[in-house]
C-alpha cells in the first residue's frame, strides 16, 4: 500500500513539473500549426540542361552547398579564354621597354641638338642651319614618341584591369551554372533530374530549415486587444501517444480581422530538430505574471 502511494505521488510530481498549473494561468488557446521560418523553393537564375543532381532528399546541407550543376562547357571555355587574355595583358602592362627607349632617344637627341647649337655659338655657322633644324625635328620626334609610349603604357594598365573584370564576369557566369543552397537546412523535395531542360526561375529544390519554428494560430476577434508581441506562450501537441510542451514567444499579432478571427505567431528555437513543421496542436497564451 505504501509503495502504491509513493508511486502516485511521484506521478503527480512529474505531471506538475511538466504542467505547472499554479504558475501558468492560461488566458486563452487556439488551434495552431508549426511552420519553418525558412522554407524556400530554390530556383535556377539561368536556363540549361541538368548535368548532375548533387542534393539528396532528406539530406542536411550547409549554406552554399552545391545542389545541382547545369551544362557549363561553353562557360568554362569562355573562362579559359578570358584568363589567357589576362595573361597577355599582364605582360603588356609590365613592358616598359618602349617607354624607356623613347625617353632615352629623346635625351640623346636633345644632347646632340644642344652641342650643335653651342658649336655654332663658338664657331659661327660651323653647322648649317638646315642641320640644326633637322636635329630639332629629331629631338621633337623622340620627345613625342616618349609621350606616346607613356600613353600606350597607361592604356595597357587599363586594358589589364578590363581583362581582370572580364575574367571575373566569366567566373560569375560559370559559377551560375551550379545552383547552391542559400542557407543551411534539409532538402525537403527535388523537382528535377539529370538530362532535364529547365528554364530560368524554374523550381529545382525545396529547402527547409527547421532550427527555428513558428506556431501559427487563430483566435476569436474579442481577444485581439489582449494579445501583445513579446507575450509568453507555449505550444502543446500530441504525437505517438506522448504530449509535448514547448515554450514560445509571441512575435506577431494580426493587423486585421477576417471573418471574426485574427492570426497570432509565436516562435521558438528547435536546435535539435525534435519538433517538425506541419505538426498540429494548440497555442496557449499565458498571463504576464506567469
Amino acid at each position: 500500500m505504501q509503495n502504491g502511494k509513493r508511486f502516485f505521488l511521484a506521478c503527480v510530481g512529474i505531471l506538475f513539473s511538466h504542467y505547472p498549473i499554479a504558475a501558468q494561468q492560461e488566458t486563452t488557446s487556439g488551434a495552431a500549426r508549426l511552420v519553418a521560418l525558412s522554407n524556400t523553393i530554390v530556383s535556377s537564375e539561368s536556363p540549361g540542361i541538368v548535368r548532375e543532381v548533387l542534393a539528396k532528399p532528406g539530406a542536411n546541407v550547409a549554406k552554399s552547398t552545391s545542389l545541382i550543376r547545369l551544362n557549363d562547357e561553353l562557360f568554362s571555355a569562355e573562362c579559359d579564354v578570358a584568363r589567357a587574355e589576362l595573361e597577355i595583358a599582364n605582360l603588356e602592362a609590365l613592358n616598359r621597354v618602349h617607354v624607356e627607349y623613347a625617353n632615352k632617344s629623346a635625351e640623346v637627341a636633345a644632347a646632340v641638338l644642344q652641342k650643335s647649337v653651342q658649336a655654332n655659338q663658338i664657331f659661327s655657322r660651323s653647322i648649317p642651319e638646315t642641320e640644326i633644324q633637322k636635329l630639332k625635328l629629331e629631338w621633337e620626334q623622340s620627345r613625342l614618341s616618349g609621350e606616346q609610349a607613356s600613353m600606350e603604357f597607361d592604356t595597357a594598365q587599363w586594358a589589364r584591369i578590363l581583362k581582370e573584370r572580364r575574367v571575373q564576369a566569366a567566373k560569375v557566369r560559370l559559377d551560375s551554372r551550379t545552383v547552391r543552397a542559400p542557407f543551411g537546412g534539409k532538402v525537403a523535395q527535388i523537382y528535377v533530374q539529370p538530362g532535364q531542360w529547365i528554364n530560368a526561375g524554374e523550381p529545382i529544390v525545396r529547402l527547409l530549415d527547421s532550427h527555428r519554428l513558428r506556431a501559427e494560430a487563430y483566435f476569436n476577434e474579442d481577444l485581439i486587444r489582449q494579445v501583445k508581441a513579446g507575450q509568453r506562450a507555449r505550444f502543446e501537441y500530441r504525437l505517438g501517444g506522448q504530449t509535448y510542451v514547448v515554450a514560445a514567444e509571441v512575435t506577431f499579432v494580426g493587423v486585421e480581422i477576417v471573418e471574426g478571427i485574427f492570426q497570432v505567431w509565436a516562435e521558438f528555437e528547435n536546435a535539435k530538430g525534435l519538433h517538425l513543421p506541419g505538426t498540429e496542436g494548440r497555442l496557449i497564451l499565458t498571463s504576464e505574471n506567469d
